[in-house]
């Protein structure tokens, strides 16, 4: 039969039009993807931030007074 490249593997058409007759996700699914990709980004989100502010905190009682830095001088150090 009649055959052509799809990315660098052959096919034969059926299979490229059975790839492209995909369906399309219900809401439901998507909401859920959603959820399932987001979540852990916001926790790490928070996460970060309470490592990032006890750092810099940590940074300017330490070395900012003792050098005599600004607050954001010493948050320049901690990024």
């Amino acid at each position: 039969g009649r055959r052509r490249l799809v990315g660098r593997r052959r096919c034969s058409s059926r299979a490229a039009f059975a790839e492209a007759e995909t369906e399309r996700p219900t809401a439901e699914q998507l909401k859920r993807h959603f959820i399932a990709s987001a979540l852990p980004m916001v926790g790490f989100g928070f996460m970060d931030n309470t490592v990032m502010i006890q750092a810099g905190n940590a940074i300017d009682c330490t070395l900012g007074v003792s050098f005599g830095l600004s607050t954001l001088t010493a948050a320049a150090f901690g990024q």
